[in-house]
Order: structure tokens, then C-alpha cells, then sequence
């Protein structure tokens, strides 16, 4: 609710603006949100901090000042949208191609017909030069009707035959903007072949509109953002889809991708920081990774019309990273940040998921991290699993793998062994690129010390041969865990 709060506020006009600040003289509280807010525009701002501001009297219980804050804070909303009159469409942001266009229909309505003709011209070769496909059907359309009503007969029909082939052009993307979501989704669900099938009819279409770069810069997006989804995707391959990328962008760098929408820039440099992050993770530059998912995280806080706001992937990709770079407090910290923007979606079911991540920090953490209270995140965890497992989610079936690494790392290896022994486990185990996670989580204290001492020489061997990091780190996990078992059992 606080980012709608400040999204809301932070697209206010300044004339609307004015007006909530005229009407507030009545109203202190109201008065002082609003100067809360305007100096929080370009930062984020956590519950405690705005209550602290608005509500200083330590005297009172914290929670009965949150409480009136967050009966000010509905107020303030419903206020916002009440007597809006004067405002109803100024407040919404038009891009640049679309505003020269809604000129030029202003124009052809109030029959300035050869001034329009020539805002026309000009609006098809801005978006000729970008690629706006979305914008040049439709400037050709009314170009043709103004052809026409000024009796210029064989321009409109040469006009007549750019529309059809920019029409075509026009549904060939929208078929490559399809193809390429339906590659992102069988890519997280690991479906390599898939996804190979999707980006070689992308590639088809890149190839076909050769002179239309967007089509190839769809092709190379789509393929980047899928590859990085696959573990050790640190081949050239991945590594040239980014380099044609950045080329592309930086000849033409209001191109859109996927879609014509505001703050374009912003969101695919969102996009790229999130897939090389991933990429600089696999590659082993950890720090370089860590800057660029910080990065992406102050986009989403800025830029006030970036539509992929902080998602449960963001922070749970973000938990990742932190391990990886040995932040486990930070880690920590991002656990619970996950579970508080479950509860203000009012997500019960989704905060468990904090707690799964907290039970997977305490693994890489251990033997140094200890956790205070194990059995409170085994319930959780479970909770997690048995709701999932209800919706036929295919996500429980990883949280298990966390819970039976959890239950292994505390010395309860009836429990984790049973987990292990799942069939769909089995599987994410074998994709996890560190498949001696099933032998290791086979262990127990009737494990023979030959057994144990032969799987830690495997270990060994399959750190030395690993080459993507996370599969290192996984690997280095599971000898600490077992080199637990051997000092418990000495």
C-alpha cells in the first residue's frame, strides 16, 4: 500500500497537486503526508519511517500510531481520486509518437489538411527511423484519408500500398511479441527444446524483415532473457545475443523492444541489468552481478511508470545473489522484506515462501550461521509445500528440495531423506548441475565412514570440474554439511 500511496502521489499533475494542497489547509494530517511524500518522491519509505514522521509522540504505542496512520493513509487514497474533475485525462502520459499523432488528427478534424499532411510526413520518419510499428499503420491510414480529400490521387495510392505492407509488418509483430513470452514461459519451466523452437521462428522473422532492425532485436532479447534462465549459461552464445543487443541500442536507442510504452528505456535497461546480472553470476563475477541487481532494484524504486514493480522473483532472485556473494545477513534482511510485501498484498499463503528462503540462507550459512528457532520454519516451510502442492503448483517441489537440504544440515535425515526420494525431487536435483545432493541427503547416521569419506571425495573432484558458479557454491555447500556429519559423528 505504500507504493501505491506514492505512485499515486508521484503522478499527480502540478495542478492537481496544488489543488490537494489548497484543500489540505483544513486538514493537518493531510497537510503533512503530503510534505512527507514530496520529500520522499525519489526514494522508497518503509511503514516505521512515515509513522515516526507523522506520528512522533513515542508516548503512544507503535502500534496504535500505525494504526492511524493506516486509517489516514485509505483517506488520503479515496482524497486523491475525489474531485479529479479537472484533471480526467491530462494526468495520463502519452508518448511522444502518440501525442504528434493525436495533433495530426486535430488537425485533420479542424481541416488543416496540408499542415497535417506535413506533421504526418515527419511523425512517419521519427517512427520509421525507431521502428514504432505501432504508430506508422495508423499515421498511414489518416495520411491516405488527407491524400485523398485533397484530391493528391496517386500519392494516396502509393500511400494505399505502404499501408499494406506496413499492416502485414504490423501483425508479423505482434506474432514475434507472442513467440517471444511463449519462449520466456517453457524457459523457466526448463524446456530447452522448446524454447529452441520458439527463437528459431523468431529468428525467421528477424531474417524475413531484415531492413526492420526490431525484429532482430526482439529475436536477440528473447533469446538473452531465455538463455540466462538456464543453468551455467555462460557459453558465447548468451554472451553475443547481449553484444547485438547493446549495438542495436546504441545506434537507436528509443527502439522499443517488445512494446511501444512509456518509459521504454527504463524498462528494457531493467531487463538487461536483470539478465546480466544473472549471466555475471554464472560467469563467477560476483560483484559486478551484485551492481547490476542493485541497479535494477533502483530503476523499479524511480521510475514511476515502470510496470514490473518488485515481484516475489525479484526478491527471491535477489536472495540468491546475496548467498552467492556471501551477504547472508542481507540475505536474511530480503527474507523478510519478501514476506512483508506478501502481507501487504494481504498474500498469507505467499509469506511462507519468505520462510523457505530464511531455511535455504541457514544452509549456506552453516556451520557459522545458526538459526534461532528451526521448527517455526519447518512449519512454515511445510505450510508452503501443502498449499502449493493443493493448487498443483510446481513450485513446492523445489521448497521440498530447500526443506530436505534444512532437515539434513539440523540432523534430521529420516525426514530429509524421505523428501529426497520424491520422484519430482529426484528431478529438480538432476537439474540443479550438483546431482550428489541425492547421495548426500541419503546419509545417516548408519552411513559407514568408507561411504561418507567416498562421497566427500566426489564432492571434491565435482567442485574442481564445476564451472558455473552457482553450481560451485551448491557444491561447497553440501561438503560443509557433510564434513558436519563427519565432526557429529567423531
Amino acid at each position: 500500500m505504500n507504493t501505491l500511496l506514492q505512485d499515486r502521489f508521484s503522478g499527480l499533475s502540478a495542478l492537481r497537486l496544488q489543488e490537494l494542497k489548497n484543500r489540505s489547509q483544513s486538514a493537518p494530517k493531510h497537510a503533512d503526508l503530503i510534505r512527507f511524500l514530496e520529500l520522499k518522491k525519489q526514494k522508497r519509505f518503509t511503514t516505521t519511517e512515515i509513522v515516526q514522521y507523522l506520528y512522533p509522540d513515542a508516548q503512544i504505542k507503535f502500534e496504535t500510531r500505525r494504526n492511524r496512520y493506516f486509517k489516514l493513509r485509505k483517506e488520503f487514497l479515496e482524497w486523491m481520486e475525489t474531485g479529479n474533475e479537472s484533471s480526467n485525462s491530462s494526468d495520463v502520459k502519452l508518448l511522444e509518437g502518440e501525442e504528434r499523432f493525436l495533433e495530426c488528427r486535430r488537425l485533420v478534424s479542424e481541416n488543416h489538411l496540408q499542415l497535417a499532411l506535413t506533421k504526418l510526413n515527419d511523425l512517419l520518419d521519427y517512427a520509421q527511423k525507431r521502428n514504432i510499428f505501432e504508430i506508422i499503420s495508423d499515421a498511414l491510414a489518416l495520411k491516405m484519408y488527407v491524400l485523398m480529400a485533397l484530391s493528391k490521387l496517386s500519392e494516396a495510392d502509393k500511400t494505399a500500398n505502404e499501408l499494406i505492407t506496413e499492416s502485414e509488418i504490423l501483425k508479423d509483430l505482434h506474432v514475434a511479441q507472442a513467440l517471444s513470452r511463449k519462449a520466456y514461459v517453457v524457459a523457466v519451466g526448463r524446456d530447452r527444446k522448446k524454447t529452441t523452437a520458439y527463437l528459431k521462428r523468431l529468428l525467421a522473422l528477424a531474417r524475413k524483415h531484415k531492413s526492420r532492425l526490431r525484429f532482430k532485436l526482439i529475436y536477440h532479447f528473447a533469446s538473452f532473457a531465455t538463455l540466462t534462465t538456464f543453468p551455467g549459461s555462460t557459453n558465447s552464445t548468451t554472451l553475443r545475443h547481449l553484444s547485438a543487443i547493446k549495438k542495436i541500442l546504441k545506434h537507436t536507442p528509443e527502439m522499443p523492444i517488445n512494446t511501444y510504452e512509456p518509459s521504454g528505456p527504463e524498462i528494457i535497461e531493467y531487463h538487461l541489468s536483470i539478465g546480466e546480472s544473472t549471466l555475471r553470476f554464472m560467469r563467477g563475477d560476483l560483484d559486478e552481478c551484485y551492481e547490476l541487481y542493485v541497479r535494477a532494484g533502483k530503476l523499479q524504486d524511480t521510475v514511476p511508470n515502470l510496470r514490473w514493480r518488485k515481484s516475489e522473483s525479484f526478491y527471491a532472485n535477489k536472495v540468491m545473489i546475496e548467498i552467492a556473494t556471501n551477504r547472508l545477513k542481507e540475505a536474511l534482511q530480503t527474507c523478510d522484506d519478501l514476506i512483508m510485501f506478501h502481507k501487504e498484498q494481504s498474500h498469507d499463503a505467499g509469506r511462507n515462501k519468505g520462510y523457505v528462503l530464511k531455511a535455504l540462507v541457514y544452509t549456506y550459512g552453516y556451520p557459522k550461521m545458526q538459526c534461532a528457532d528451526p521448527d517455526f520454519l519447518i512449519e512454515r516451510a511445510k505450510t508452503y509445500i501443502k498449499v502449493n502442492e493443493k493448487a498443483s503448483n510446481k513450485v513446492d517441489v523445489e521448497a521440498k528440495y530447500h526443506l530436505a537440504v534444512f532437515l539434513f544440515m539440523l540432523g534430521r535425515t529420516e525426514e530429509a531423506r524421505k523428501l529426497i526420494r520424491d520422484p519430482e525431487v529426484m528431478q529438480v536435483v538432476n537439474a540443479s548441475g550438483a546431482p550428489v545432493y541425492y547421495d548426500l541427503l541419503q546419509l545417516s547416521d548408519r552411513s559407514s565412514e568408507e561411504e561418507i569419506k567416498q562421497l566427500h571425495d566426489r564432492i571434491k573432484k565435482e567442485i574442481n570440474a564445476a564451472v558455473s558458479t552457482d553450481v560451485v557454491y551448491s557444491l561447497q555447500r553440501a561438503e560443509r554439511l557433510l564434513e558436519g556429519l563427519l565432526k557429529e559423528r567423531k
